[in-house]
Order: C-alpha cells, then structure tokens, then sequence
C-alpha cells in the first residue's frame, strides 16, 4: 500500500508513525489497523503534557506531507484534526501518527513535476512560471484566481518579488482573512467553473491543503510552510531532472539550484523574523489589496 511505503521511505519516518495494517482482516471495502493511543495534534493542552512544541510540529506537518506529496506522488486526501495523533515515541520523543488512510490517490511523475514547479513558482514569484504551470492544470485565463486559490494570498501579493512576499504575516491577520473572505464571495461563480475543469488530482489537493492549513492554524505556531514548501519541491524537481538527464552535468546544476534555494529560504527566514519584530513592536505594514492585477 502506498502509505506503508512512504513510512519506510520517507525521511520523517522515525517521526512519524503509520499503523500496521492487518491483512488478514483487510478488503477492497474494508481497511482494518493497528489501534494508537494518543492525543489530537490540535489539542494543546495534550500536547503540553507529551512536552510537544506546537511549533515543532507545525514544521512536522508541513514535512511529512509536503514529502508525501512532491517526493513520493502520494496524497493522503482526509488529513483533518481528528486523523493526526501526537504520542511519545519509541525514543520518547513527541511522534506524529496518521490515521484514516481511506482515501488515497497517487499522482504521476507529470503531474508531480508540474505541481511542484508551479508551487516554486509562486513561491519566488515567477509570474510567468506561475501562468506557465497554472495553464497546464486548466487554469487558463484564470491562472491569477488559481494562484491565489492555492496560497489563500491576493496575486499582487504573490508576484510581488520581496523576500516576505508569502509570509505568514498575510494570513495572520483577521482584517485580512476577511479580506479573503469578501474575494471568495465576490469571485464564487468563477471559482465554480475553475474547480470545473481542474483535473481530479489536482481538486484532491485542494481539500488536502485546505485540511493541512486549518491544523496549521489551530496550533497557532508562526512557522512559514511555504520555506518547507520551496525546499521540498525544489528537490522533487531536482530528483525528476537527474532521473530524465542522468550524468555530472545534471547533477552539478541539481546541486546548484538547490544551493540557491537554500540562500534564499535563509533570507526569507530571515525577514519572517524581521517581521516578528515589527510586529511585536506594531510597525507590521497594512494589508495588500488584489490590485489590478488581481483576480
């Protein structure tokens, strides 16, 4: 199965813990696991008791499924609240279970490559890589819309090319939030055609990463997981890469693509801690409306 799979593949799997599944009782209609013990990854008081950072595991989160995702082609389409567990692990360490593995899809290398290169895209504020990557998923003309659908940021936000240009500051903010509220009114016919014509995998992640970010929220840590993001998809594009263009040559531009993006996630560390100070020291900048660029 592929979830058991990742376990063992995946760099967080001493982190993480997926239950053991028992054939023997096990059908097409019936997936039958391992019981865990544990405590919501929301549950803050829990948590305190286990001694784990909500932070920590904001940032384990963000990982294990960006992994899951970029690197492995493989979606976990329910990972709500209920479907995270914390517990101590084998070492006593806090370890993230995960439950529910229902519904699962697994994405081709196509697909992976385009997802992950659109997401470093709007990441880095590529506008034209955005529309690029947008268009191949059916975005079309509404690529703007797409961008911000996925980030939750208005697009001039997002093609604007300061390091800080998707810190979390942007959704922080209730003003804000509701700002985006008022877009999604505003904008809930051309979403609906959009969701239309996307491809199926591409609406599974949507409801993952809608999932992945109310977690995020309710642990109520200041991690930017769009710096896990840029890493993650950039080594995903690097892997796809050496895999089609074996050889040094390949290898070598992998390495330094990756260097570049690890200078620039230190800068936009960087600034996010910048930003913290502003912020306790209520200098934060005002919101960005759409613009006319916008959507």
């Amino acid at each position: 199965m592929l979830f058991t799979a990742f376990s063992h593949l995946s760099s967080c799997c001493s982190r993480v813990h997926v239950p053991e599944v028992y054939e023997q009782l096990t059908s097409p209609r019936v997936l039958t696991m391992e019981f865990i013990e544990g405590v919501q990854v929301t549950d803050k008081a829990g948590l305190q008791q286990l001694g784990a950072s909500p932070r920590s595991l904001a940032q384990l989160v963000s990982q294990t499924f960006n992994e899951m995702i970029f690197i492995h082609g493989d979606v976990h389409c329910d990972p709500h609240a209920a479907n995270l567990l914390v517990r101590k692990g084998p070492h006593g360490q806090p370890q993230l279970v995960l439950l529910d593995h229902g519904l699962y899809r697994q994405i081709d290398d196509d697909f992976r490559r385009e997802y992950a290169a659109l997401w470093r895209a709007l990441i880095f504020a590529d506008k034209q890589g955005i529309k690029q990557h947008a268009e191949s998923m059916g975005a079309g003309d509404a690529y703007p819309l797409f961008a911000a659908m996925l980030t939750m940021r208005p697009w001039d936000q997002i093609v604007d090319p300061q390091l800080d240009h998707l810190n979390i500051k942007a959704f922080g903010n209730k003003d804000e939030r509701n700002m985006l509220q008022g877009y999604a009114a505003i904008y809930a016919k051309q979403i609906s055609d959009l969701l239309l014509r996307m491809p199926r995998p591409l609406l599974l992640l949507l409801k993952t990463n809608d999932c992945l970010r109310s977690v995020d929220l309710s642990l109520g840590a200041p991690v930017n997981t769009f710096v896990i993001t840029a890493k993650t998809c950039s080594r995903a594009l690097a892997e796809i890469k050496r895999q089609q263009s074996p050889g040094l040559g390949s290898w070598l531009a992998s390495q330094m693509d990756l260097v570049r993006v690890e200078f620039v996630m230190g800068a936009m560390r960087l600034m996010g801690l910048w930003v913290s100070v502003q912020r306790v020291l209520g200098l934060g900048p005002a919101g960005k409306g759409l613009g006319n660029g916008g959507v």
